[in-house]
């Protein structure tokens, strides 16, 4: 990245400058969009190193392709040539002129087309920090959206505007606009100090729970191109990840609507399971590959066969996966349950509200199930080592269901749940750890016994030996700074604390 910034700024030093300035509005953007534009994590990187080769100057024949290919080439060899190929083809997308709002998925269906898309998308939110960067003054930050469910307002602070001011939507977004899940209708000049925080106060249980899951069913929906392009793990990641969190809204706000969603349940359950199989063999098969770089010569071709066994199995599983989504009838559901979240809860074709959504208010709801989880999470004691495996991953489910729920309502806490959040997260983290740690060895040894290969004394009992004490390296660390943190997690100052901040909520 630096000697990409330093090309650059061979050719026009503010040229570096500004370069810089539209990566962290990008960056912005893209971290209070990410349910709408459809891009990974794994993009982010992209992101910073499109933003600067765009302020090259143009070739003799109007390409700036040609120069960024021999910058990437020399520049930074940690990018794949899949990557090299998008970049390219991003720093000569021009924006349109005019564009049409409305949600229009890129459905890819091989290699070529879903890198075409991730390009346009990288794009697109480039050509809108592009705009504001030139619009909104060298000092111009985005400090935040309001995102209506029809369409989203883009905050910009430039250090002048004293009151918000509004400017027109420039044409820049209408990439943006025929590619990501909601169109952006207004760029709005107000200092950071005026830019409106969002909360909970005022609005219904039911209407909470529409629009956590429609942002969550958008992540999911939004990544599905993802799906045939598996070198990149995050999509099959971030979807899992959208899919929990849908049901973890609907197992919270369920009461609230007639029906309780049981068939929506159903479906998601189904789908969890089948990104939950693509995304463990993900891990491990990164595992496999990041070890087996570790050893020497003699055992590589040990492992050699179990991760070309690991690869085959992995196509497998995206495939039953690709047919699951591609599947008329869950199809069907997903665009009947979309439609339905996208109006106000309770209006005509929205979700039905049940008699007990109308009558709990919703900072009740969150104070009674972010103490309730707190207590399922205690329950468990003070002494981590205490635990069986088994119970450890319990306890991690209830982590992470507590995550989940800090996560929902804290819009309602401003900054309060950080701390909470970011304990459950660790915790989470570190007890995963340490289940796939066991998970990890038993799938080695399964391999080598079908294969009659884990004789005492042979190769492959040597290499299990060597796996088996790597991981209880690993698990040993992680289990003593899970240890430390759940002590002071479960101690009665970091307690009454949580209960201080959950009755800070005010109806």
């Amino acid at each position: 990245m630096a000697d990409l910034l330093a090309a650059v700024a061979g050719q026009l030093p503010e040229r570096r400058k500004h370069g810089a300035r539209v990566a962290a509005l990008a960056e912005s953007l893209f971290a209070l969009t990410k349910h709408l534009h459809g891009l990974t994590k794994s993009s982010l990187k992209l992101l910073r190193v499109a933003a600067v080769l765009r302020q090259l100057s143009p070739c003799p024949d109007g390409s700036r392709a040609a120069i960024a290919g021999e910058l990437l080439q020399s520049a930074d060899n940690r990018l794949t040539a899949d990557q090299r190929t998008i970049l390219m083809q991003v720093v000569d997308l021009v924006p349109p002129t005019r564009g049409r709002a409305a949600y229009a998925v890129l459905n890819g269906r091989s290699k070529k087309q879903v890198l075409a898309a991730v390009a346009m998308r990288l794009a697109a939110v480039l050509h809108v920090a592009e705009s504001i960067a030139e619009r909104c003054g060298r000092n111009a930050r985005i400090v935040g959206i309001n995102d209506s469910g029809r369409g989203i307002e883009i905050y910009v602070d430039n250090g002048v505007a004293k009151t918000a001011k509004a400017r027109r939507v420039p044409a820049e977004v209408g990439l943006w606009n025929r590619i990501a899940m909601r169109p952006i209708e207004a760029v709005v000049l107000r200092p950071a100090a005026a830019a409106p925080i969002a909360s909970l106060a005022g609005q219904s249980v039911p209407e909470v729970g529409r629009r956590i899951m429609l942002r969550y069913l958008e992540q999911l929906l939004s990544r599905q191109y993802g799906l045939h392009y598996p070198e990149d793990v995050e999509y099959v990641h971030e979807m899992r990840v959208a899919t929990r969190r849908i049901r973890a809204a609907r197992r919270i706000f369920r009461k609230a609507y007639r029906g309780e969603l049981a068939a929506e349940a159903k479906a998601f359950k189904k789908l969890g399971d089948l990104l939950g199989v693509a995304r463990d063999g993900d891990v491990f098969l990164e595992f496999l590959e990041r070890y087996r770089q570790a050893q020497g010569r003699s055992r590589r071709p040990l492992l050699d066969g179990l991760i070309q066994a690991e690869k085959r199995a992995l196509r497998r599983h995206y495939g039953r996966l690709r047919t699951w989504c591609q599947a008329a009838a869950h199809q069907r559901l997903v665009r009947e349950f979309y439609a339905r979240l996208r109006r106000p809860a309770g209006a005509r074709g929205g979700l039905a509200v049940a008699a007990w959504g109308r009558e709990e208010p919703v900072t009740q709801r969150a104070r009674k199930s972010v103490r309730r989880l707190v207590r399922q999470a205690t329950a468990f004691g003070e002494r981590l080592e205490a635990l069986s495996n088994d119970q450890q991953h319990e306890l991690r489910i209830v982590c992470k269901t507590l995550r989940y729920t800090a996560e929902f309502f804290a819009p309602h806490y401003p900054r309060v749940l950080d701390d909470l959040i970011a304990r459950a997260t660790r915790m989470q983290d570190l007890l995963g750890n340490i289940h796939d740690a066991e998970v990890y060895y038993r799938r080695l040894q399964s391999y080598f016994r079908k294969r009659g290969r884990n004789r005492a004394g042979g190769p492959a009992a040597t290499l299990l030996k060597a796996v088996r004490a790597h991981l209880r390296r690993r698990s040993r660390i992680c289990a003593n700074e899970a240890a430390v943190l759940w002590k002071v997690f479960t101690g009665s100052r970091f307690q009454a604390k949580i209960e201080r901040l959950i009755r800070m909520s005010q109806d």
